[in-house]
């Protein structure tokens, strides 16, 4: 088997990134723990084996202004470039929403001719890596792997061919999201699998759940604990 990588982040830019964290802590705090994030999410993921590895970044409204002192554009693939490893490329999200989006995600790994994909968010640097390598060693007899989060969501999906039917209709954003997805397995005759169960970092108690878990195992995710110690607002 040939994996292919994929992380979904945002540029971790002040007030443009994990905005529902901004009523409890600065934005640059925020944008600083983002970064930490993805970085830790890079690193866990070199541990796999993979053919292709590819951070895909959603864009940023082009900053309006002109003549003399006018902000410039904005790039988001130049702003997470410092935090990118070697070995991974950069490249940006297409699509209208998020179901759009990853399905061109999944087109883009598996284009590549890789045998499996996987797509991961930059939210969840603590994911349970040891159970990742069920990828490989399911890779014969499962479609697609999901790793379900507390919230409804999933961290991550795995499958082995591109079902764009996968990511349409699907109620983004909400905790119907897992249940909708296994539905829709179900619907397409696809055999799903789930790892274990995670969380995302997007509330504020979720920052709590976090700092607590890296407290016991920093090298989970080194410069999120970090981050996490150095709070202020």
């Amino acid at each position: 088997m040939t994996l292919a990588i994929g992380v979904m982040a945002r540029a971790p830019l002040p007030g443009r990134c994990k905005t529902r964290l901004l009523g409890a802590r600065s934005p640059e705090w925020v944008a600083a723990l983002a970064r930490a994030m993805l970085e830790d999410t890079l690193q866990r993921l070199d541990m796999l084996r993979a053919k292709r590895r590819l951070v895909l970044v959603a864009p940023l409204g082009a900053e309006v202004g002109t003549g003399a002192g006018a902000p410039a554009p904005l790039d988001a693939r130049a702003a997470v470039a410092s935090s990118v490893p070697a070995g991974w490329q950069i490249a940006l999200q297409r699509g209208e929403g998020l179901g759009e989006r990853l399905d061109d995600a999944m087109a883009t790994l598996l284009d590549g001719g890789a045998s499996r994909a996987m797509i991961v968010g930059s939210d969840c640097p603590h994911m349970p890596l040891a159970e990742l390598a069920e990828i490989a060693e399911l890779a014969d007899v499962l479609d697609v792997l999901l790793g379900p989060t507390t919230d409804g969501g999933y961290y991550l999906i795995a499958a082995r061919r591109r079902e764009p039917r996968l990511f349409r209709g699907i109620a983004w954003s909400t905790p119907r999201v897992l249940g909708e997805t296994l539905e829709r397995c179900a619907e397409l005759k696809l055999r799903a699998h789930l790892l274990p169960l995670s969380y995302d970092v997007d509330e504020p108690a979720d920052l709590e759940r976090l700092s607590a878990d890296l407290a016991l195992s920093p090298q989970l995710a080194p410069r999120t604990a970090v981050a996490l110690r150095a709070r202020s607002r």
